[in-house]
């Protein structure tokens, strides 16, 4: 019977040859000490909603009898116009309020006023406003847009805070979570 090494033998597993890296930098766990109640953060959303209603509303009344004014315009061009402006409207208005402080203390008004704050996962370190606004807001905000879907993107969003980590689908998105200030 023939002597088979290892590696004539077409079969065998492979080996490896090469040393296993190492990770040397695994996410910092968050004690759950450190997490705030899912109650602080409905108090700081609603803060946060709250705020933007009295400061959109005005604005969308000045668009509603603007573009109400131009009669000639189609009811689909109207409406497509409505949507744009308003997201404008809304993320100006968002930005005006919160950009500042989310810059530089990862928190909105409403989530200072509920002493929390938004950090890296991996770190628990800040995170920047392009950060913020591009991957935790944008998605949402666009995924939510679309009829039907959106609806149920937005429940599985808010119904995912109910995970072990208190952490909502834009957090795993974001790579973010919300703890303590």
């Amino acid at each position: 019977m023939p002597d088979f090494e290892q590696e004539d033998n077409p079969f065998a597993s492979p080996q490896i040859t090469e040393p296993m890296t190492v990770v040397s930098q695994m996410p910092k766990a968050v004690h759950h000490d450190e997490l705030p109640s899912r109650w602080l953060r409905l108090g700081a959303a609603l803060i946060d909603s709250i705020i933007l209603l009295v400061i959109c509303m005005p604005a969308a009344l000045v668009m509603i009898f603007v573009l109400g004014s131009l009669g000639d315009l189609s009811p689909w061009l109207i409406q497509i116009l409505s949507s744009i402006i308003g997201f404008v409207i809304g993320v100006t208005a968002y930005l005006l309020v919160n950009g500042y402080m989310l810059a530089h203390s990862g928190q909105t008004v409403g989530k200072y006023a509920c002493g929390i704050k938004i950090v890296r996962y991996e770190d628990q370190e800040l995170t920047t406003l392009g950060h913020l606004m591009l991957l935790r807001y944008t998605p949402m905000t666009l995924l939510g847009q679309i009829p039907y879907i959106g609806i149920i993107f937005s429940l599985v969003d808010i119904l995912m805070i109910f995970n072990a980590e208190k952490r909502c689908m834009h957090d795993y998105i974001a790579g973010t979570i919300v703890v303590k200030a």
